[in-house]
């Protein structure tokens, strides 16, 4: 299960360190009002190029997963300006101190302070203005923490009761232990396909005839576990070739199997131990599933409280053209 921090999550776009600039034009644009504050058009851009892939310009990203991005980015823009104004209504407060420990955190990521200066420079912020993000990002931090963290609890009877429902997610699937020897082999070159078969069968006729596999894989293997005498480990069912798969599970512990070809060459299999289906016990999980379950009780309760703000909140989205449809439920003017 994918590891969920509801805060970290909602409060990481705040201050996207490795975005891009800004788009120009878009400085006094609105995105979105909430309850009559306006979540700026820069903002969301900022959002969405730290969504690009790393080295990506907006001219080389399709105009419709532009707009899905876009629109991500302002539902998770206004998600936190909901959050800070419910975390605000609720006394919420921040600390000088603590938005100056979180400065000095983000100036550690720069090589100098130098750098420092020229990144927020180049992205027309303040001093100032970095400062209020900050504090932002750790009022959203503090009321998630409130409202999501501090009210999830999974017990270990409630994790007991998730094993029990749901064997199959804890299976450990069958492994081979595996050797192997590739014979490469150019597919465009028919002699060199015939060559490499007859240096193939060559191999097996000798380890049938008493040769050591693993020296063997050593020293005419073209495959780089060579350096392992062929070693390729324990290997469950999705991890190899079909082909190779469907021969190395047929195989008895001490049988090498005939010639497997592929596009890469041919190979010779080996499988020295078989380890059948297993189930993980409780014990040996428990940790992790309490963990796991937590996470996505948090991600759930999160959702939940969000749609709820939503809800209750007038909000309007009035950038890109038009009004977005899937925004949250309710909307009017500010």
């Amino acid at each position: 299960m994918k590891v969920f921090r509801a805060g970290a999550v909602l409060a990481s776009a705040l201050f996207p360190l490795g975005a891009l600039a800004a788009e120009a034009g878009k400085e006094n644009k609105i995105a979105a009002y909430v309850n009559g504050v306006p979540v700026l058009a820069r903002d969301v851009e900022e959002a969405v190029s730290a969504k690009l892939p790393s080295g990506s310009m907006h001219g080389r990203v399709a105009s419709e997963k532009k707009q899905q991005y876009w629109l991500e980015a302002t539902k998770g823009l206004v998600a936190q300006e909901l959050i800070v104004q419910a975390g605000r209504a609720a006394g919420i407060r921040v600390e000088p101190a603590e938005v100056t420990a979180r400065l000095k955190e983000v100036r550690s990521r720069y090589p100098s302070p130098e750098a420092y200066k020229e990144a927020i420079r180049a992205r027309g912020l303040t001093p100032a203005a970095v400062k209020k993000r900050l504090e932002r990002e750790i009022l959203v931090e503090k009321a998630v923490r409130l409202e999501v963290d501090e009210k999830v609890r999974v017990s270990e009877e409630d994790a007991r009761r998730y094993y029990a429902r749901n064997p199959e997610r804890f299976n450990e699937p069958e492994k081979v232990r595996l050797r192997h020897i590739l014979v490469r082999r150019d597919p465009a070159v028919k002699e060199g396909r015939d060559a490499a078969r007859r240096k193939a069968e060559g191999l097996v006729a000798r380890i049938k005839g008493g040769g050591d596999f693993e020296a063997l894989a050593r020293s005419e293997s073209d495959d780089p576990s060579r350096e392992q005498g062929g070693d390729l480990g324990l290997v469950h069912k999705g991890r190899l070739m079909p082909a190779v798969e469907e021969a190395a599970f047929r195989l008895k512990p001490g049988v090498v199997s005939d010639l497997v070809e592929t596009i890469y060459g041919f190979h010779i299999l080996k499988v020295e131990a078989r380890v059948p289906e297993t189930r993980r016990s409780f014990d040996s999980i428990k940790g992790k599933l309490i963990r796991d379950l937590g996470d996505l009780a948090r991600q759930d309760r999160l959702k939940a409280w969000i749609e709820t703000l939503s809800t209750r909140a007038v909000i309007r989205y009035v950038d890109q053209g038009a009004e977005s449809s899937s925004g949250p439920r309710r909307s009017g003017s500010p």
